[in-house]
């Protein structure tokens, strides 16, 4: 397998802080419960609990992404290529291992942070399962493992996030001003008109002729083209007419871009332009090759964007952070081996998410009605009762027949 470590920061499941983001899959594998899938030092990791991480991620991502990959040709999510020489298949199998292996390294310093599940952690964890196996009741076909096995390795999940936190809060990042904060501009840009050769020019000129008995004359406004409808969108704009607006009337596409207050490097043209403008103003500027740019400057500080971009990059800094103290613990831990020949035999091949259909709601709904029917006749009747000495009846009298024979 090829380096398990890789991509550290993402790899856990992340229980208690964001849902879940999750084939026939196959194997000749037997007891899932008593087969060792890898090694942990001396700790021993079972077939069945890499089978649900894998059944598990496989399932909700083909909830979410299946569609998505038939959209651009894909008959099979799993066999599409996730670099050259990996499937699909194959590194969702390796992120499996990953994850487990950051799980344990992570449980081992949940000490050191004081790392301890809440009881209202628990429960949180223990109702996210219930709801994941109430919304889908069909997964509990690809997997042996257990409601409440599935809480265990989830509570391991959730403490080893909470260390990953832990871990980001003690970098205390802290992100400048100049760092991220953001003006915001919008803009028109109107293309120079393409040159025509004297052969097309010829053929445009015989196909006008051959139609103009059934043209209309066009509005002047619709049929610029060029510096002139360039001129026409910077008009309406210091007219105060919104950008939207004008896309609309002379149907010239609107854009926006954000950037630096300081410290920007762009040569982009509306950059250039905008970094020396005031709040509201517009200017008309021409970029040889390209068109004119008719650009309004939004605003000297966009607060929504600086903010994101606060968020950016405090998040890339913390996972930078994270990732210095998790190879150093890497490096130290307790030798982890995949037996790589029992798990090739698990096996990501088909689609296995499956959605209720609406005659097997039914089906269910119909079965609780008449449970519900037969329950309130019972109390009713006391035909439970009766129920329950016909039984006991029928079992002593086996149990005889079984002393006899």
């Amino acid at each position: 397998m090829k380096t398990i470590t890789r991509k550290i920061a993402m790899l856990l499941a992340v229980i208690l802080t964001v849902g879940s983001t999750a084939g026939c899959g196959s194997s000749t594998v037997g007891d899932y419960a008593t087969t060792v899938v890898a090694t942990y030092g001396d700790e021993k990791i079972y077939l069945d609990e890499a089978n649900f991480w894998l059944r598990y991620q496989q399932w909700m991502n083909e909830a979410y992404y299946w569609d998505l990959y038939t959209y651009f040709g894909y008959d099979n999510m799993w066999t599409a290529e996730y670099d050259e020489d990996t499937t699909m298949a194959d590194y969702f199998k390796e992120n499996v291992m990953a994850q487990i292996l950051q799980t344990r390294i992570l449980l081992d310093h949940a000490e050191d942070y004081e790392i301890e599940l809440t009881d209202d952690q628990k429960t949180e964890v223990s109702d996210h399962v219930t709801e994941f196996l109430e919304t889908y009741p069909l997964f509990m076909n690809q997997t042996d493992a257990t409601e409440e096995q599935m809480v265990e390795w989830m509570e391991m999940n959730a403490t080893a996030n909470l260390v990953a936190q832990a871990v980001k809060d003690a970098a205390e990042i802290s992100i400048s001003d100049e760092d991220c904060q953001q003006y915001s501009i919008e803009y028109i840009l109107v293309e120079e008109e393409e040159e025509t050769t004297e052969e097309e020019t010829t053929e445009e000129e015989t196909s006008a002729d051959e139609s103009a008995e059934a043209e209309t004359e066009e509005d002047s406004s619709t049929a610029a083209t060029g510096e002139e409808l360039a001129q026409q969108v910077y008009e309406m704009a210091e007219d105060g007419f919104e950008f939207s607006d004008i896309e609309a009337t002379l149907g010239a596409t609107s854009s926006t871009e954000r950037y630096l207050v300081t410290g920007e490097e762009s040569t982009d043209i509306t950059y250039t332009t905008s970094a020396e403008m005031e709040a509201g103003e517009i200017q008309m500027v021409q970029e040889e090759g390209t068109g004119w740019y008719i650009i309004k400057k939004t605003n000297d500080l966009d607060e929504d964007a600086t903010e994101e971009m606060r968020e950016e990059l405090t998040e890339e800094a913390e996972d930078e952070a994270f990732n210095e103290v998790y190879a150093e613990w890497a490096e130290d831990a307790p030798t982890f081996k995949v037996k790589e020949k029992i798990w090739a035999q698990v096996e990501i091949t088909d689609k296995i998410y499956e959605e209720e259909t609406e005659e097997e709601t039914s089906e269910e709904e119909t079965a609780e009605d008449e449970s519900d029917e037969s329950e309130t006749y019972a109390e009713e009747t006391g035909a439970e009762e009766i129920g329950a000495e016909e039984t006991t009846a029928e079992d002593t009298s086996a149990e005889e027949t079984s002393a006899a024979e």
